[in-house]
């Protein structure tokens, strides 16, 4: 198994892709870094919406963190969108790739 690290973040308001990894991973693990000052929004799509939370699957506060782990298929992180609400706001993650 190979593990690749990620890194990103976005200017409020505007969801981008939280990587352009394109390889399946067997495990997501995302976290948004411990120095953020607002939330971060994880989606499915850049047509996410933070404010009403449609297409939003995650909020994480400063700090949180949450895996997403391919039970019967595995997952792509490029399928992955996010949005903050502050600017410079990171999320850091980690792919486990197959």
């Amino acid at each position: 198994m190979e593990i690749v690290a990620f890194t990103n973040s976005v200017t409020p308001g505007t969801p981008e892709q939280i990587t352009t990894e394109s390889r399946t991973a067997r495990s997501i693990g995302i976290q948004a870094h411990p120095a953020n000052t607002g939330r971060v929004y994880i989606g499915t799509s850049a047509t996410m919406n933070k404010a009403t939370h449609a297409g939003v699957i995650r909020v994480l506060a400063a700090g949180a963190s949450f895996d997403i782990t391919g039970i019967y298929q595995e997952v792509r992180a490029d399928k992955l969108w996010m949005d903050a609400d502050g600017s410079g706001d990171v999320i850091v993650g980690v792919l486990y790739v197959v």
